[in-house]
């Protein structure tokens, strides 16, 4: 047994042949098949995505919320949302719009700090909401939609501002969203 293995020999893998153990484990690492296809030539783990490029929500002039976020970029996203396959429904643009508004009022009682955990989750419901896949009929939201919450969520980053920002954003994009014809 060697000093960094705190379960003992039971757990090593057998030698093929040897039985015991898992019966599918004959020495060979086993992956899934879907698993193999998601390594690139090599069989090294894909690396991570990108960073997307984040979003300044104040303007460092004024230092109020930048005006074209609330105004065009707001416009532009729920047209986005709109088009997207599958079209956002109302449903559940009331229904992350709703979790936003309710992050807003734990932030007031709890503290920016206390709540930011809860904020970055959005993400994963998002995640959730929107799997990464090619089939629109397993998928809730559009990717657009995935895209601009994931993105939102890092540009708040550290700042109870952003944060702020973000909720009012996320307002005029439900404003334009029933404006252009969401249903």
């Amino acid at each position: 047994m060697t000093p960094f293995d705190p379960y003992g020999d039971h757990f090593k893998p057998r030698k093929p042949g040897k039985g015991g153990g898992n019966p599918r484990d004959r020495g060979q690492p086993q992956h899934t098949q879907a698993q193999a296809q998601h390594r690139p030539p090599g069989g090294q783990p894909n690396p991570a995505a990108p960073p997307r490029e984040k979003i300044e929500f104040i303007d460092s002039e004024t230092g109020a919320i930048r005006r074209e976020l609330v105004e065009n970029n707001a416009r532009q996203w729920a047209t986005d949302f709109l088009n997207g396959d599958p079209k956002l429904s109302s449903h559940q643009l009331r229904r992350f719009y709703g979790e936003v508004k309710s992050l807003r009022e734990r932030v007031r009682a709890f503290g920016f700090q206390k709540t930011l955990p809860l904020i970055r989750i959005l993400k994963s419901k998002v995640a959730y909401a929107c799997p990464k896949t090619r089939d629109s009929k397993v998928k809730k939201v559009p990717d657009e939609f995935r895209t601009y919450i994931e993105t939102m969520v890092d540009s708040v980053g550290e700042s109870e501002a952003n944060f702020e920002a973000f909720v009012l954003c996320f307002e005029a994009v439900v404003g334009y969203f029933y404006g252009e014809g969401g249903k």
